[in-house]
C-alpha cells in the first residue's frame, strides 16, 4: 500500500504558493488566517479556473 506523507498547513501554503506563481499571482493577504480548509478550498477554486474541459 502506498501513502503519501502526511502534509502540514505550511506545506498547503508553499503548494499554492508555487501554484500560483507560476500565473503571476500572489496568495491573498489573509491567508496567515485561513483554516487548512480554507486553504483547500480557495487553492480548489483557483484550479478549476484553468481546469480543462474533456
Amino acid at each position: 500500500m502506498h501513502t503519501e506523507p502526511v502534509r502540514s498547513r505550511a506545506d498547503y501554503i508553499e503548494m499554492w504558493k508555487a501554484d500560483l506563481a507560476k500565473s503571476g499571482k500572489e496568495l491573498p493577504a489573509d491567508v496567515d488566517s485561513m483554516t487548512t480548509q480554507e486553504i483547500l478550498d480557495e487553492w480548489g477554486k483557483e484550479l478549476g479556473k484553468h481546469a480543462q474541459p474533456r
